[in-house]
């Protein structure tokens, strides 16, 4: 921009994931091709869906196994799993950062509150869209 136009620098890489990702999805990629891409994609459905739990179990006490089932009962979420993208992983993602973030919380030792329904899942999407 100080030259007047946008220029890409190959140099530096926007990302929102961590690098492993990126590594493993391009690992995979060299090594069983698009099938190989997408079966790693689609391994992270189910991881999505036990990180769901996990963070709606810290946040709702029970609702956990609710919130895991709507999740992934989501039709744009199933098709996603289904096809090699990045979009599954920043939902395991996001979704373990919540949940290590509201353990952390909860281990200080201040007041336990509890979340008002519907908070979950506002915050895993606030947290896929910061960061996308």
């Amino acid at each position: 921009l100080l030259q007047g136009k946008i220029a890409a620098r190959q140099a530096v890489v926007h990302s929102a994931f961590p690098a492993s990702h990126d590594a493993l999805l391009g690992m995979f990629l060299a090594l069983g091709g698009p099938s190989m891409a997408r079966l790693f994609t689609f391994a992270l459905y189910p991881l999505g869906g036990a990180a769901t739990f996990l963070l709606a179990g810290l946040l709702f006490g029970g609702g956990g196994k609710v919130a895991a089932l709507l999740l992934m009962s989501i039709p744009g979420v199933v098709i996603m799993s289904s096809m090699t993208n990045v979009d599954t992983g920043m939902m395991w993602y996001a979704a373990m950062t919540l949940a290590g973030t509201v353990r952390a919380l909860q281990n200080t030792g201040a007041p336990r509150r509890r979340c008002a329904p519907g908070a979950a899942p506002v915050a895993v999407h606030a947290g896929a869209a910061s960061s996308a």
